[in-house]
């Protein structure tokens, strides 16, 4: 600590606002990190290790831990990738920022029957990621394993398709 007030790390503009400069804020394990500016599409990490992280990333909480696979599965459909070009902000170079209260805005398709096995598919979405398949390929796939359990038809699950491609590709210049 008076190694840092030596060396005048005590006054810059946010640790000078704590009580306690050297002590970092607000630590706590979340359920799983999202990246807070989205280039092509949301990157979320569920978080198994019980790590923690500072403002960089977003820290989800979901209010049925037991849901968490099926929500972050979700996330990946299109009519929430959607959802999130819609609630985001656009900067420079195409990224999409999503804030806290924009994620409370982001639309997740119902379903009419919860008996798929999450835990496995976020292990085949997790390798699919990994192989790099195309964040279109990955929806289309999401799209066709949700679409007979959804509130939604097939046609609002291609209509949304469309319209986020629409959307990311006007706002990446992709």
């Amino acid at each position: 600590m008076k190694h840092g007030e030596e060396d005048g790390e005590h006054i810059g503009y946010k640790l000078g606002l704590r009580e306690k400069w050297y002590e970092v804020p607000s630590i706590w394990t979340p359920q799983a990190f999202m990246l807070r500016r989205i280039g092509e599409y949301p990157k979320i990490v569920i978080n198994d290790v019980e790590a923690t992280s500072t403002g960089t990333f977003h820290r989800l909480l979901f209010h049925d831990k037991g849901l968490r696979e099926q929500i972050v599965f979700l996330l990946y459909s299109s009519p929430a990738l959607l959802s999130f070009e819609l609630e985001g902000r656009v900067f420079g170079g195409g990224a999409l920022e999503i804030l806290p209260g924009d994620l409370v805005n982001i639309i997740v398709p119902e379903l009419t029957v919860n008996d798929l096995d999450f835990s496995q598919l976020i292990i085949e979405l997790d390798g699919k990621f990994r192989e790099n398949e195309s964040i279109e390929d990955i929806v289309l796939w999401v799209d066709g394993v949700i679409a007979n359990y959804a509130i939604l038809s097939k046609m609002d699950f291609a209509t949304s398709f469309e319209i986020w491609k629409v959307c990311k590709h006007r706002r990446t210049g992709k």
